[in-house]
């Protein structure tokens, strides 16, 4: 992933003109030279990432190569792959402050939950570890989530771990 670094020569804002500490600020439409330029996208919200991220892809800009949302920006992206079961994974990984410095869990829907029934192509091409469960091609919500479909559109330095998937057993452990 293109990492952000250098000159910030403006800031983008919808609802505020002006100069923020000297730093000129534009609407979204008045940007014509987008493409020159890495954003970075910085809001503390993943819905408002997303929504921010439906605007730029309009403008013909594509996550990663073009721009990111911040919390991503030099920090390692994980993507988890599961059911409920990621939650927890997710929870005891955020716990650790080294963890947290050198990583970025992107936010990505439980296989029950994730109404698109895919993962997004480019982001699966800049993940730098893949937690999942061992999705088999013939899952009940679709091809696009299983490890045959994903693993082969991962970045080939990717570190990929598979976790059990203790769907039944939980009473024997809970």
């Amino acid at each position: 992933m293109q990492k952000a670094r250098g000159v910030i020569c403006c800031v983008i804002d919808n609802f505020v003109e002006g100069t923020f500490h000297g730093i000129p600020i534009y609407r979204l439409e008045n940007v014509w030279n987008l493409k020159e330029h890495f954003i970075v996208v910085a809001v503390a919200m993943i819905g408002t990432y997303n929504e921010i991220k439906k605007m730029l892809v309009k403008r013909d800009l594509k996550e990663y190569q073009n721009f990111a949302w911040h919390y991503v920006c030099f920090r390692k992206i994980v993507v988890i792959n599961a059911n409920c079961h990621g939650n927890a994974v997710q929870e005891y990984l955020r716990q650790s402050k080294d963890f947290n410095m050198k990583y970025v869990i992107y936010p990505v829907e439980e296989i029950q939950n994730n109404k698109s029934r895919e993962i997004d192509e480019m982001l699966l091409s800049v993940t730098d570890v893949y937690i999942h469960q061992d999705i088999r091609s013939n899952n009940k919500v679709g091809y696009k989530l299983s490890d045959d479909y994903i693993i082969s559109r991962l970045n080939p330095s990717c570190l990929k771990v598979c976790i059990p998937n203790l769907v039944g057993f939980g009473k024997g452990i809970f």
